[in-house]
């Protein structure tokens, strides 16, 4: 109870929260075998990933977002991928 009662008061922890998702987001790009030779930033916050940069092509760029929606606090993705 005291750690929700400090992440509500404090900015600071919500966005580390929201790094670390961020963080799991591409760790889960980076271990799925699917991408290669990719550079993508992944940004998220209150359920929204946003995935922006580089893929070699449509399928790696389907695979990205299927992989970041498929992710447990992603209830929606905003795809800057080019």
């Amino acid at each position: 109870a005291l750690v929700l009662a400090l992440a509500a008061l404090s900015p600071a922890l919500v966005h580390a929260g929201n790094r670390e998702i961020a963080q799991q987001i591409g760790g889960t790009m980076r271990d799925s075998g699917q991408l290669a030779n990719y550079n993508i930033n992944v940004k998220y916050s209150n359920g929204t990933a946003w995935l922006a940069g580089r893929v070699t092509s449509q399928q790696q760029m389907a695979a990205a977002v299927a992989i970041a929606e498929q992710c447990p606090d992603v209830s929606k993705v905003v795809n800057q991928l080019a």
